[in-house]
């Protein structure tokens, strides 16, 4: 953890002020040491350099941090995720969750939210433009994504839950979320919690599963009670099965066999199927979220459904 990220972080019980205690430092980095809050008097540990502000889970987040660990510990290396390569990612965000107004020079020296980080490609990316990228995400992949860049000064790791980020209000420019949120217990929920993040004059953007059709809307519920039940390995082994079906039902991601190999498909199939939280939200729904939290200009961006808005106010 760098010390630019401790005057950001606050309780994710009580959003308190937090102090550091032990710490072991080395060449500017803190590895190790204990955050405590001077509120309720909760402490919590920093871990290869990744501070874990974790609230107590319900047994259904336990359910989808486990799944998501066992993701991204199985494809994390892989070159493509969901189809994409590097480049392919980067051009995604420009494309789908960067607002319009936005430029990839303007973000040098902004602080961005990565708000699920996963897989990480995203803030090797973001560190490399020069933005002071913070990749927060429930799971243990954090830290393996954080230990990637951790040469960057300006990359920062963050082990927290969209529903309690453990972030003060209003102290990034930019945060995004692709496809995380809708793995919540409460989607609009977690969209609350992120756009208090955003200050003013800046900017959000998310991408949420988008509402198909009833049929295919039933059909999907009906498989995944029975995919969300199955003990994780199975299921990871089971999702080799239907890729080639990926060219008959398309992935939200376009991936097949055609941009991906076998084992990168079964990515995207195991990612649909393992977490038990997965809703599919309208465009308008997501629309209304953003101007009942403040946001203005907002727009639908090419992926249905990914929506981004600037935040009323000056900076």
């Amino acid at each position: 953890m760098k010390p630019t990220l401790l005057e950001r972080l606050v309780c994710p019980a009580c959003r308190g002020t937090l102090v550091l205690s032990e710490a072991v430092e080395d060449s500017g980095e803190i590895y190790g040491g204990t955050l405590r809050c001077g509120t309720c008097h909760g402490g919590y540990p920093i871990t290869h350099g990744v501070p874990h502000l974790v609230r107590p889970l319900s047994p259904g987040e336990v359910q989808v941090k486990d799944r998501f660990e066992l993701q991204w510990s199985t494809w994390g290396d892989e070159e493509r995720i969901f189809g994409r390569t590097k480049q392919d990612v980067m051009a995604y965000l420009v494309t789908n969750l960067m607002h319009p107004a936005m430029t990839q020079e303007s973000l040098r020296g902004k602080w961005v939210l990565d708000a699920g980080c996963g897989h990480g490609m995203y803030m090797r990316c973001l560190a490399e433009w020069g933005a002071e990228v913070v990749g927060l995400d429930v799971g243990t992949a954090v830290r393996q994504s954080y230990n990637s860049i951790r040469g960057f000064s300006n990359a920062h790791g963050l082990q927290a839950d969209v529903l309690a980020p453990a972030l003060k209000p209003g102290t990034f420019d930019y945060v995004f979320s692709n496809g995380v949120i809708h793995h919540t217990s409460d989607t609009r929920l977690a969209f609350q919690q992120l756009a208090s993040l955003v200050r003013p004059g800046g900017y959000l953007g998310v991408w949420v599963y988008p509402f198909r059709n009833p049929i295919w809307e039933g059909t999907q519920r009906a498989i995944r009670a029975v995919t969300t039940r199955l003990p994780p390995r199975v299921l990871r082994s089971l999702c080799y099965l239907p890729v080639p079906l990926l060219e008959l039902f398309p992935a939200y991601s376009g991936t097949s066999l055609r941009t991906a190999t076998w084992r990168q498909c079964a990515q995207v199939v195991f990612d649909f199927y393992a977490p038990k939280y997965q809703w599919h939200h309208e465009a308008e729904e997501v629309q209304q979220w953003f101007y009942e939290e403040g946001f203005e200009d907002v727009v639908a961006m090419p992926d249905p459904v990914s929506m981004t808005g600037k935040r009323r106010g000056e900076p």
